[in-house]
């Protein structure tokens, strides 16, 4: 069972918050929707996992973890709960097929959905019903951001990514993005509507942008991306194609070292962190940007030798190995990345040589049964 105490002010904070959320959005917020009208204590019962794989509701629903504390909160409005959690292959949690698009929130891969970090080996997770709403889908959406804050409030770690929610019937919280060779500039609605458009072939095509839009990453596969400021939302409605119209706005980007203090132009590197805010990238941002671009793997060009790459922009072959530290996530290794090999034998023998002499032969796939050949 989950107790929720909704006390008045953290009634009265979700409801801003959600407010807040709408307006960034340009969306527009029904009050008389907020799903609880007063102070009090509310509790729900666990659906049993079996007889979640033949429901038929729609609504609101809650994933969490109550010795983490962590949870995430979703929507069924066109789907019924039963699809939201079973949709995929029924071993799509370990082996998910190339393309194969599976949403399920049980079945799913680790990168489909952020309910993957609730939905873990052993975890000790429920799954709630908050609302069931027969209501049109704008209303389920509202509902879903409506709970999402509701939950924050109650010092929950949510998991959801706030760009995501409420999403289908609404705009999503819109961007820009610059395509950097060639200095222009287009606006979507969210950000899956820019992985689909500009990474059609993309695996996971949303986290190839969110970390741009984020400052955690100045570019990736050719492009730069922010949110749409308040001030350009209207400008931009009912248009991709904006590079004539961004010089409408200041431009207004600033740059800082891995420390986070702000740096001059002269003093760039490739660790520098760059926050683009409004407007266009001017001449000097795109130039850097240009110059400390990682080239792109072509899969055209295929090795035969595993972890080995070409990239079309150095005309040179590349390797990776894992090391034995784990990103922030604590689920992915970080890697080493070498570049600009003339061949792709001498990429493979390279990274052979760095793996052994770093004794990481126990976590990296060989080329050679770690026992190189002769030049």
């Amino acid at each position: 069972m989950f107790r929720l105490a909704a006390s008045k002010v953290l009634l009265q904070s979700a409801l801003e918050r959600s407010q807040e959320w709408h307006s960034q959005r340009g969306n527009e917020y029904h009050q008389a929707m907020f799903p609880i009208d007063s102070e009090k204590e509310m509790t729900f019962d666990a659906i049993d996992l079996e007889e979640l794989k033949s429901d038929k509701r729609n609504g609101i629903y809650f994933i969490f973890d109550n010795i983490r504390n962590i949870g995430y909160v979703g929507m069924a409005s066109s789907m019924t709960f039963s699809q939201r959690f079973y949709n995929g292959k029924k071993d799509c949690k370990d082996n998910c097929p190339s393309n194969c698009g599976c949403f399920g929130h049980i079945n799913s891969t680790p990168d489909t959905c952020r309910s993957s970090r609730v939905i873990t080996p052993d975890a000790e997770y429920r799954v709630y019903c908050l609302a069931e709403m027969d209501a049109a889908t704008a209303e389920v959406m509202q509902s879903e951001v409506d709970w999402y804050y509701i939950l924050l409030e109650a010092e929950i770690e949510m998991t959801n990514a706030v760009w995501a929610l409420g999403r289908a019937g609404y705009t999503g919280r819109p961007i820009v993005s610059c395509h950097i060779e060639s200095a222009t500039y287009q606006h979507f609605l969210t950000i899956s509507e820019a992985a689909l458009t500009l990474l059609p072939n993309h695996s996971g095509g949303a986290g190839a942008i969110g970390p741009m839009v984020s400052g955690l990453q100045n570019q990736l596969n050719g492009y730069t991306h922010r949110y749409a400021t308040k001030d350009e939302l209207e400008l931009y409605q009912g248009h991709r194609e904006i590079t004539e119209l961004i010089g409408r706005f200041p431009q207004v980007s600033e740059w800082h070292d891995n420390q986070g203090n702000p740096i001059e132009d002269r003093v760039r590197n490739m660790n520098s962190k760059m926050a683009w805010i409004s407007g266009p990238l001017n001449e000097s941002d795109l130039e850097h940007l240009k110059s400390t671009a990682r080239g792109s793997y072509d899969t055209s060009i295929k090795s035969k030798y595993k972890r080995v790459y070409w990239q079309r922009r150095y005309k040179g072959w590349k390797w990776s190995a894992y090391k034995r530290e784990f990103k922030a996530d604590g689920v992915k290794r970080r890697e080493r990345v070498s570049d600009n090999h003339p061949t792709d034998r001498a990429a493979a023998i390279d990274r052979e040589l760095w793996v052994i002499k770093n004794k990481l032969t126990d976590i990296n796939i060989s080329n050679f049964d770690w026992d190189l050949p002769p030049d």
